[in-house]
């Protein structure tokens, strides 16, 4: 099994206020940047070797008559998640955002016009969007990681009393899998599409499907259980190369397991991960996310068929 040690991983950016989430890499003309969410600051952020750090947009919870604080003690301070989660890159160049605190999903495109794209499902909110991936036929599927259990029927504030893996085809939001999660939250699909990955974040658990012809999920088997370790982490952010290896954020660290399920690789950090992305001009960097951190690893130091 290859280790890296946190000795080997390179630190970006800290920032002890913010809560630093779903990098996504974008290339551009001077190399590519690195798009970020800072959950506390309620912002998309975007950091490059050239330019540093800036903000690429803000002040999310104005888009939502229903943006709803969220507060929590995590790497050992408290902290309020209001903003933007995950994001991922649309086959326009846009870019998709899970709106965590607005309780929508919604796309920025080129110009930087936003469009909330999903708010409802079966006439009740989300809840938590969390995190989203883009499928090649251009169906987006995102995770709700709560659960509504406290509000009355009559609240119109109401959302769902489960968390959830959905998708959005057509415009229209189709839920997939609402069966006993903890918290949905990363996911990914194979390189060749026919299985998708959802993790359990309370449960400590990476689940997976296999993908009907018409996009929909079946078969659910249990992929991976990260339970049973004190380190602190748990399943979160997760990416899959293209050699099938599933890269989740665990205790310790970052995870990498073969597509059996068996662990090979473990990247060691300082802190708990969030989340992390590919990138780079070849890909040739692993970016990872964590409450005040960014950190950026060579894989080659991993794998070399993994890009």
């Amino acid at each position: 099994m290859i280790v890296v040690p946190a000795s080997r991983v390179e630190k970006l950016i800290e920032d002890r206020s913010a809560f630093f989430e779903g990098p996504v890499w974008v290339d551009d003309e001077s190399g590519g940047h690195l798009k970020f969410t800072d959950i506390a600051g309620d912002a998309i952020v975007q950091w490059s070797p050239t330019e540093g750090l800036s903000i690429f947009a803000d002040n999310f919870v104005e888009r939502s008559p229903v943006s709803e604080p969220r507060h929590f003690h995590i790497a050992g301070r408290d902290v309020t998640l209001i903003g933007p989660n995950g994001l991922t890159r649309n086959h326009d160049g846009s870019i998709i955002y899970c709106g965590y605190g607005q309780r929508h999903v919604g796309k920025i495109d080129m110009a930087g016009e936003v469009q909330i794209i999903a708010e409802f499902y079966n006439g009740r909110r989300l809840n938590t969007p969390n995190d989203v991936v883009v499928k090649s036929s251009g169906e987006i599927y995102f995770t709700d990681s709560s659960a509504d259990s406290v509000r009355s029927d009559e609240d119109p504030r109401k959302g769902h009393p489960f968390s959830a893996v959905y998708r959005i085809v057509r415009g229209q939001v189709e839920l997939l899998d609402d069966d006993g999660f903890g918290a949905a939250n990363g996911l990914a699909f194979s390189p060749d599409e026919k299985a998708f990955y959802v993790n359990d974040t309370w449960r400590k658990l990476i689940h997976a499907y296999s993908v009907a012809d018409d996009g929909t999920l079946k078969d659910r088997r249990l992929f991976a259980d990260l339970g049973g370790d004190d380190r602190p982490g748990v399943p979160d952010g997760m990416k899959v190369d293209a050699a099938g290896r599933v890269y989740c954020t665990g205790p310790g660290g970052l995870w990498i397991l073969d597509p059996s399920g068996d662990l090979c690789g473990l990247i060691e950090t300082d802190e708990r991960l969030t989340n992390i992305t590919f990138g780079g001009p070849e890909r040739q960097f692993l970016y990872m996310t964590g409450p005040s951190y960014v950190w950026r690893v060579d894989r080659a130091l991993l794998f070399a068929d993994s890009v």
